[in-house]
């Protein structure tokens, strides 16, 4: 699954934001197998999306 969001440029490049997505992303492969702690992850993840949508959108 491939997501392609406008992220906006002052944040696109922020080593936070990509050391957050790739710790999010390393730990939810990590609990893929069944485990019910990639779930916080996995909301967090997708509440910073859902915010980056509507940034872009009002921007």
């Amino acid at each position: 699954m491939h997501l392609s969001l406008p992220i906006p440029p002052s944040l696109s490049h922020t080593p936070l934001t990509i050391s957050l997505l790739s710790l999010t992303h390393r730990h939810a492969l990590l609990h893929m197998s069944g485990s019910i702690a990639y779930i916080p992850s996995l909301s967090l993840l997708s509440l910073w999306l859902f915010a980056h949508v509507i940034y872009t959108q009002e921007a």
